[in-house]
């Protein structure tokens, strides 16, 4: 039986950190949502800047639908056959609505929440290009990227929500008491 983990957040919040530690120790396989529109960019020669892949999947889904990335993470996880995968980076109501119904309770969709001052800390930290500079220029990006993705409503459909401003020390507590407490170690 497949049990799938699906993690929900604001740019910055830890969800690529926790992907990786629930591989490392509970042996869970990645499936990065933003890869999916970054293999297409690839496809077509396009640069991967986040204005460009947010243009590709707007493009896909007012072509597909808005379902059209959740139906190929589902189709994707079926595809693989392993036991256990997480899902990093649903952003919109369908990624987190077409898993849940896909899985229903064989799923648990984790939000993780940081201040936006910790989350600027870290994007500066990456040091990847286009992302903001200054705090101001993150807070306009955020609030973008939150109205886009429409994060607010589809952060409604998380099991559980984690703080992520302290250290990664405490996010992995926390992440295991959650794991521990739904059954999904």
């Amino acid at each position: 039986m497949v049990k799938v983990i699906g993690l929900i957040g604001p740019i910055g919040s830890g969800k690529t950190t926790l992907s990786e530690y629930l591989r490392d120790k509970y042996g869970y396989h990645i499936i990065i949502m933003g890869d999916l529109v970054r293999e297409i960019a690839k496809e077509r020669n396009i640069e991967p800047t986040r204005i460009n892949l947010q243009e590709i999947q707007k493009e896909y889904t007012s072509k597909y639908g808005w379902d059209y990335f959740a139906r190929l993470v589902v189709k994707r996880v079926l595809e693989q056959k392993m036991e256990k995968i997480v899902i990093d980076g649903m952003r919109r109501p369908h990624d987190v609505l077409i898993p849940k119904q896909a899985f229903k309770d064989n799923i648990l969709i984790i939000h993780l929440t940081s201040s936006p001052e910790v989350r600027f800390k870290r994007l500066l930290s990456r040091q990847r290009p286009g992302f903001p500079k200054t705090f101001e220029e993150f807070l306009e990006h955020d609030s973008r990227e939150r109205k886009l993705f429409e994060l607010d409503e589809s952060i409604k459909y998380a099991d559980v929500t984690i703080e992520n401003n302290g250290t990664i020390e405490e996010l992995y507590k926390k992440v295991d008491e959650v794991l521990q407490k739904y059954g999904f170690t």
